[in-house]
C-alpha cells in the first residue's frame, strides 16, 4: 500500500502540473469578451482536457492522502493529531481545486454552443469565478503545508530537508490566497497573487520529495 501511495503521490503532481500547463495560453478575465470566446472556441477539447486531468489529479491525491492518514493516526503524540488537520485540510484543498475545473469547462461549452451567443457579464463572471476559486485553494494550501512541515520536522514524514519548503510554501499560499481577493475594476489579479503560484511550486515540491522517500523505504515508522 505504501508504495501504491508513492505511486499515486506522483502521478498526482504529473496530472496536475499538465492540467495547469496546457491551459496557461487562455486569456484572464480581464481581456476582451471576444479574445477570450476566440482562445475557448479554438480550444474546446484541451479546456475539457484540462478538467478532465484535473479529476483524475484528484483521485490519486485522494489514495496518497488516505494512505498518509492512516499512517500517521497509528503514532503516538503530535502526528496522530496532526494527521487528523491534514486530511481535512487535503481534502477542502483537492475539492476546491476541483470545482475550479468547472467555469473553465462552461466557458468552452458556451463559446461553442450552436445559436448562442453568451453576453459580456456571463463570459467575465466565469473568468472571475476561476480566479477566486484559486485564491479559495490557496488558504486551504496553507493549512495543508503548515500542517506537513510540523510532521516533517517531528521526523513522521521525510525528507527533512523538505520542512522549510513546506513553511515557505505555507506562507505564500497565505499571501497569494488574501491578495487574490482584491482586484482591479477590469478583473485583473493582483500582483501578489503571484506569491500563491509559487506557493503551489513549492508545494509540489514537498509532495514529490515525500513519495520518492515512500518509494525507498517507510517514511512513516510503524508504516507498510
Amino acid at each position: 500500500m505504501r508504495r501504491w501511495a508513492a505511486i499515486a503521490g506522483i502521478a498526482f503532481v504529473v496530472l496536475l502540473v499538465a492540467s495547469i500547463v496546457i491551459v496557461i495560453p487562455a486569456p484572464t478575465a480581464d481581456k476582451s469578451t471576444a479574445k477570450i470566446l476566440k482562445w475557448y472556441t479554438d480550444n474546446r477539447e484541451i479546456a475539457f482536457l484540462s478538467g478532465a486531468l484535473t479529476v483524475l489529479s484528484t483521485l490519486a491525491f485522494l489514495w496518497f492522502l488516505g494512505y498518509l492518514h492512516h499512517a500517521l493516526s497509528m503514532l503516538a503524540g503530535a502526528a496522530r493529531g496532526l494527521s487528523s488537520i491534514l486530511l481535512t485540510s487535503g481534502i477542502y484543498t483537492v475539492s476546491v481545486a476541483t470545482v475550479t475545473a468547472l467555469p473553465t469547462a462552461a466557458l468552452a461549452i458556451t463559446a461553442n454552443r450552436p445559436g448562442v451567443a453568451p453576453s459580456d457579464g456571463v463570459v467575465h463572471l466565469l473568468g472571475d469565478l476561476t480566479n477566486l476559486s484559486i485564491t479559495l485553494i490557496g488558504v486551504g494550501l496553507a493549512v495543508f503545508l503548515t500542517v506537513l512541515g510540523l510532521l516533517l520536522a517531528d521526523g513522521a514524514l521525510r525528507p527533512r530537508w523538505a520542512t522549510r519548503v513546506a513553511y515557505v510554501g505555507a506562507v505564500l499560499s497565505v499571501v497569494g490566497g488574501v491578495s487574490g481577493f482584491f482586484v482591479s475594476k477590469s478583473g485583473k489579479a493582483n500582483p501578489l497573487s503571484f506569491a500563491g503560484l509559487i506557493g503551489t511550486v513549492l508545494f509540489v515540491v514537498v509532495i514529490v520529495a515525500v513519495s520518492i522517500d515512500l518509494l525507498r523505504e517507510p517514511a512513516i515508522q510503524g508504516a507498510s
